[in-house]
């Protein structure tokens, strides 16, 4: 999967139609500002001049959609994405009453996986 295809799969499981517009110029120009300028307190951290350069996800971290970061937990969005594919498996199985074969075809996964998410679902009674 390449970037672009990841970051549309982030915005579609946000529930998002894009990801908000790079506010580069309000952090160029918050830099420029120095609240402590003059006091000695310039080498504090709340006053280092950060760079907020984003992700694939977002351009800016101080606008990115995404609840948590993407790297203080690096399992954490691969986590929540099959959890949230594996919540839609189990509510069609349910209310369509479809099979392994059927729910594998319609969610380009493997027999396989669904079988795992099934057996998951009736071994904890969740996913």
């Amino acid at each position: 999967m390449d970037m672009q295809e990841y970051r549309d799969l982030v915005i579609d499981e946000l529930g998002l139609k894009e990801l908000p517009p790079s506010t580069s110029s309000e952090i160029a120009r918050s830099r420029n500002r120095n609240p402590a300028s003059g006091t000695g307190r310039e080498t504090l951290p709340e006053y280092t001049q950060y760079r907020d350069e984003g992700c694939d996800i977002s351009p800016t971290c101080l606008r990115c959609p995404l609840p948590q970061c993407r790297y203080d937990d690096p399992g954490w969005l691969r986590r929540e994405t099959k959890s949230r594919r594996d919540r839609e498996v189990l509510q069609i199985h349910e209310a369509e009453g479809l099979g392994p074969t059927d729910l594998a075809r319609r969610f380009g996964l493997s027999r396989r996986t669904i079988h795992r998410i099934l057996r998951e679902h009736r071994r904890t009674g969740s996913t």
